[in-house]
């Protein structure tokens, strides 16, 4: 699974999460993320778009956030093992 298509003109066709993302609205219909990602940023109520490191002259979204600190002012962002330990897993 690639993190995101920054370096593909477009996303791949078969990114349902993706395409379901932008069909909603949540993101712009050229975003370069990976579905997952931004499906996992919309799920913490955070916008795709600010925590991207992407090329904004392809995907026109957003100018970049320097780090997460704009969302929560000094709370880290979530790990995996966050994650997994707030759906109950180990």
């Amino acid at each position: 699974m690639k993190p995101h298509y920054f370096d593909q003109a477009e996303a791949d066709a078969d990114d349902i999460q993706l395409q379901m993302a932008k069909s909603q609205g949540y993101v712009r219909k050229t975003c370069l993320l990976n579905g997952i990602v931004v499906m996992e940023e919309i799920r913490l109520s955070h916008n795709p778009c600010d925590g991207c490191a992407g090329p904004r002259d392809k995907c026109h979204g957003k100018p970049v956030q320097s780090n997460y600190e704009h969302f929560q002012p000094g709370v880290r962002p979530m790990t995996k093992e966050d994650h997994w330990e707030t759906i109950g897993r180990k």
